[in-house]
């Protein structure tokens, strides 16, 4: 049976704030799992994932029903998420910006090394992604495991769009950049 969550919503708000237990059932894994994938350490990603529920909670009079309430909460996740890093590490956002050379590196042999059966492989690339940035490693979380269109990545990570096809292009275009940065993650593990 779907269950309607804007009237589930409606109810919460109501004062049945018991009824609150079936987002926390449906969706805690899937947003401690998005939230792992940004933090690594299991004891940070479950206490974001907390504050991420608790502040949904304490907020759901704002949810206005635009995105799905799973979008939602992944995109108030991402915020626990991203702000924990920052405040662990301020510098985590300063890396070098100067990616022209890897325009030099064919998809051909980009798409060859990524998308691979070998479990060695794919052991290297889960290695790698862990090291990208973490906004990168969002995009690529939300875009290739959680099967997330651009317009959702968009609002999750809070990037603004005017149109949905220019979103979908900037993305594109850095999902690109970031199989590139793995490509070559990769290859220096392999070494």
């Amino acid at each position: 049976m779907k269950v309607d969550e804007q009237q589930l919503i409606n109810r919460i708000l109501g004062g049945h704030t018991e009824d609150y237990a079936y987002f926390l059932d449906t969706y805690s894994r899937e947003v401690f799992a998005f939230v792992m994938r940004i933090v690594i350490q299991q004891e940070d990603a479950e206490e974001l994932t907390q504050d991420a529920f608790v502040k949904a909670f304490n907020h759901l009079d704002s949810f206005a029903g635009q995105s799905a309430f799973s979008t939602w909460i992944c995109r108030i996740a991402y915020n626990c998420a991203i702000n924990f890093l920052r405040r662990k590490q301020k510098n985590l956002f300063s890396y070098d910006e100067d990616e022209k050379w890897l325009n030099t590196i064919s998809d051909n042999l980009v798409d060859e090394a990524l998308f691979t059966d070998n479990d060695e492989r794919i052991a290297l690339l889960e290695a790698a992604i862990d090291k990208l940035p973490p906004d990168d490693k969002t995009l690529v979380t939300l875009f290739y495991y959680k099967g997330r269109s651009f317009k959702e990545i968009a609002y999750i990570m809070g990037i603004p769009y005017d149109e949905v096809d220019k979103v979908a292009n900037k993305l594109g275009t850095r999902l690109c950049r970031i199989r590139k940065k793995l490509y070559v993650q990769i290859k220096e593990m392999e070494r």
